[in-house]
């Protein structure tokens, strides 16, 4: 549901071949791997084999992967195994990281100060597969502007990005998170969200989504589709299909001038 904020020819193509994680120019991950990568998210966990230089050698090692720029600009793999212990980080209380880890709260969200910065807003999460806590800057949070065909008022706008739980009248029930390869959590394992790219909307279907505390769901009502969903995945598909004809047009237009612009 995020923007893009990289580009696949940019991506660290030796390396993700030397991880066995691309393969003649072809990123050898799931789709939803590869557009966290792609909007600045991390991956699911990876099996890495036989890794490793002169000085070291790893035969197996899960980890998630993100992505970050270096001092040229460049674009870095970065490697977030599963910790020993979780460690606090700055500006996160330790009653705060107890409730994160216990499950008692699934996001905090907080007002940070620094001394050069008046203030900054933050959401904590914990991510239990590699005991590591995330924090999010909430304004580089994609909001949707529509879930399930419903417009979100201005103050579901500010729940969402504040990774708080945000319900609409279908009685679906969705929050950001910053934990998984999908941007959100929800009570249902379907829903489609609109966002707006280049002035226009666009659908993202989502499948299979985890609980809103990030258990995976195995409630049979989750899979159920509301009608707002059902007429929302047909506005999809009739998007889709208009795009499709005009791309099929387009192309029979131009097959039918030769180079010189002439018709044949």
């Amino acid at each position: 549901m995020e923007k893009k904020l990289y580009e696949e020819k940019d991506l660290p193509w030796a390396d993700l071949e030397k991880l066995g994680l691309a393969s003649q120019g072809k990123l050898l991950m799931s789709q939803a791997d590869q557009d966290a990568l792609l909007s600045g998210r991390r991956s699911s966990l990876q099996k890495l084999s036989d890794i490793g230089d002169s000085h070291l050698h790893i035969s197996e090692i899960d980890v998630k992967l993100s992505l970050t720029r270096d001092d040229t600009g460049k674009l870095q793999l970065r490697a977030h195994p599963i910790n020993r212990y979780a460690e606090a980080p700055e500006g996160l209380e330790q009653h705060e990281a107890a409730q994160l880890i216990s499950g008692e709260k699934m996001s905090i969200y907080k007002k940070l100060k620094e001394p050069e910065i008046n203030s900054f807003d933050a959401i904590f999460e914990y991510d239990p597969e590699t005991r590591e806590f995330i924090k999010t800057d909430p304004q580089k949070i994609t909001v949707p502007e529509r879930v399930n065909g419903e417009e979100l008022s201005a103050s579901q706008r500010e729940q969402f990005r504040k990774g708080e739980v945000v319900e609409i009248n279908d009685g679906t029930k969705f929050r950001y998170t910053g934990v998984d390869p999908e941007p959100l959590r929800a009570d249902r394992m379907l829903l489609i969200a609109s966002i707006l790219i280049d002035g226009g909307l666009t659908y993202v279907a989502y499948h299979g989504l985890k609980t809103l505390a990030g258990l995976l769901n195995k409630d049979p009502k989750a899979t159920q589709k509301t009608e707002a969903y059902l007429k929302t995945e047909a506005e999809m598909q009739s998007q889709k299909a208009a795009h499709q004809f005009s791309k099929t047009e387009d192309s029979e237009q131009s097959r039918s001038y030769t180079r010189s612009g002439r018709s044949r």
